[in-house]
């Protein structure tokens, strides 16, 4: 039997080879590459088409702390993942999911860009089931103006139930290789087995040949290893009241909404958590001043990302467990009472 041997020059192709297929997985090329063909400068915020796929840079969220960590903003192609620790939670992740789509559309608009696509939301049966379907209303209500059919009219929502979470990996997969699509959604509860780091890898592989922002919504999940370059923890805030005047709040009001966000995964090395509030009229996010707040509440000791309560106190029920087959979370005690030594 004979064995070929390889020489010096076909191992360093192999090697050069795999090195640019891991470059590119990573969403860049390989500095070392003299066979990678010049890839075109793309202005920022404007999109380009090389070989029928679309170019993004980054989007400014407004949110400077969020965009330095982030490189200069929310990468508009890729894996974005947000998940939420609570069921309860769910609508907060959702609506902040749809702020983020608004401020894609709003930088590409400005950019006088490509008309948007259609929005493809897959939602999988077991979310679907605790965290509720996308209520349409509600959607130019939290996003007004994008429905007045003008430039910044609301893209076709494109619903997909699959039946299974496998499904809907693949469907996501299949959705994420689009050309004409402007954005993609799945939803996944908790953390299920079919969805690793090789599927997380898969799917930002996907987004970032296309082109396009790919958002993984996790409901009641725990942080795992993902390939998404940013992952965000989302969960509500209580609104502060509508402001007549400076300085003069309107009693019994509710002003904009406020979401906790958490930065868990970024370039920075810890977390970045920021209480912010969204703008609908002009789709913009803002930092609350919490300074004041916390004055305000003294030592009671409640969740900020709690909702407010009858005395207008923040108020905070027994969590539930994450799921219906693992134990529930342990319990706090009660308070301690200090024994006299028996010797």
């Amino acid at each position: 039997m004979e064995f070929e041997v390889a020489t010096p020059e076909r191992a360093q192709g192999t090697v050069h080879a795999l090195r640019q297929v891991i470059a590119r997985m990573e969403g860049k090329e390989h500095r070392l590459s003299e066979s990678a063909p010049a890839q075109e400068t793309v202005p920022a915020g404007k999109a380009s088409s090389v070989h029928g796929k679309r170019r993004h840079n980054r989007c400014c969220l407004g949110l400077p702390p969020f965009d330095e960590a982030l490189g200069g903003g929310l990468s508009c192609s890729g894996l974005t993942e947000i998940r939420s620790s609570e069921t309860r939670d769910w609508g907060a992740t959702t609506g902040f999911v749809a702020m983020l789509i608004a401020r894609l559309r709003r930088g590409r608009v400005s950019a006088q860009a490509e008309a948007p696509g259609p929005v493809v939301w897959i939602a999988d049966p077991a979310a679907r089931r605790e965290g509720g379907d996308v209520w349409l209303p509600g959607l130019p209500g939290l996003l007004p103006g994008l429905d007045t059919g003008g430039e910044t009219s609301l893209p076709p929502l494109l619903l997909v139930h699959p039946r299974t979470p496998g499904e809907a990996l693949w469907a996501a997969e299949t959705a994420a290789s689009g050309r004409d699509i402007d954005a993609v959604i799945i939803e996944l509860r908790g953390n299920p087995a079919c969805m690793g780091l090789t599927e997380s890898r898969r799917l930002h592989f996907r987004a970032r040949e296309s082109g396009l922002p790919l958002f993984l919504l996790r409901q009641a999940a725990r942080s795992e290893a993902t390939a998404a370059p940013a992952r965000f923890h989302v969960a509500p805030a209580p609104a502060a009241p509508r402001m007549i005047a400076p300085g003069h709040p309107l009693p019994e009001s509710l002003g904009r909404p406020a979401l906790t966000v958490t930065l868990e995964k970024s370039r920075r090395p810890a977390p970045l958590s920021l209480t912010v509030e969204w703008s609908s009229h002009d789709s913009r996010f803002l930092l609350r001043d919490t300074a004041a707040r916390d004055e305000g509440r003294g030592a009671g000791g409640s969740r900020a990302n709690a909702p407010a309560g009858p005395g207008g106190a923040a108020y905070s029920g027994d969590r539930a467990a994450l799921a219906a087959n693992r134990p529930d979370q342990p319990r706090t005690g009660g308070s301690l009472v200090a024994f006299g030594r028996a010797s």
